[in-house]
């Protein structure tokens, strides 16, 4: 036999092969055959085609029976989706009273308390800011954000004169704790910013997106030419419901 034929031989085995190989993988069985192909051969060849035929038919009712494709997301984890792109639109922000005559008449109401423990500051917060609740103590502008909730609260405070609850709001900086109570709970903030303002600055008032906390007080000590604001953002939870 030459090369080409030793060749081909060789081909042809190596495709039997395969193709032995295949129809074992296919089957998951072996079929024994005797050398003289007696009845028991012919017996396994029959069982071994019925078998393929009915897993054959099972596979196909199986797939039948499924969906033609399978979500990608369970509802939970869809509806969470859905809704971080559609989140709902914030609340309607506060309006702040007009600014009121200053020796305006108004009954001292409290509520709430104001605690800035790194200058010592524990007081009680009255409604108003004209100028018989501010001398009374810390004061909250009507119409400002409530403590805790959405918006900008709002406090007035002498820094010299009667009570002067701010005389020392100058030695904040970022980071310090102010804490504002009432009867819904405790509303902890912390200091953003510390700043001299015109005395004429009444943006300081303005209400804005977020919890945030305004207090104002006069500049210099002694003197009301100026107003300090220190301004702070809340760090804990927000108000029930606000």
């Amino acid at each position: 036999m030459g090369l080409a034929g030793s060749l081909g031989w060789v081909r042809r085995r190596i495709i039997v092969g395969l193709v032995v190989a295949l129809g074992l993988s296919l089957t998951g069985a072996m079929v024994i055959v005797s050398a003289d192909g007696d009845a028991r051969a012919s017996a396994a060849r029959r069982q071994l085609v019925r078998s393929a035929t009915a897993d054959a038919s099972a596979a196909a009712a199986v797939a039948a029976d499924l969906p033609a494709s399978a979500p990608t997301l369970d509802a939970a984890l869809a509806a969470a989706a859905w809704k971080a792109q559609h989140p709902p639109p914030p609340p309607p922000l506060p309006v702040p009273a007009p600014l009121p005559a200053r020796w305006g008449e108004r009954a001292l109401v409290e509520i709430g308390q104001v605690q800035i423990p790194k200058i010592g500051v524990d007081q009680v917060v009255r409604e108003g800011v004209e100028q018989v609740v501010i001398d009374a103590g810390p004061a909250h502008w009507p119409g400002t954000a409530e403590f805790g909730a959405w918006g900008n609260v709002v406090l007035a405070g002498h820094r010299s004169t009667k009570t002067s609850p701010f005389l020392r709001n100058g030695e904040l900086v970022p980071g310090d704790e102010i804490l504002l109570r009432d009867a819904t709970g405790s509303y902890h903030y912390s200091v953003t910013a510390v700043e001299v303002v015109p005395a004429t600055a009444m943006w300081i008032i303005d209400q804005h997106e977020g919890r945030t906390l305004t207090i104002f007080t006069c500049h210099p000590i002694g003197s009301s030419a100026q107003r300090l604001i220190v301004r702070a953002a809340l760090t804990s939870r927000a108000r029930p419901g606000a």
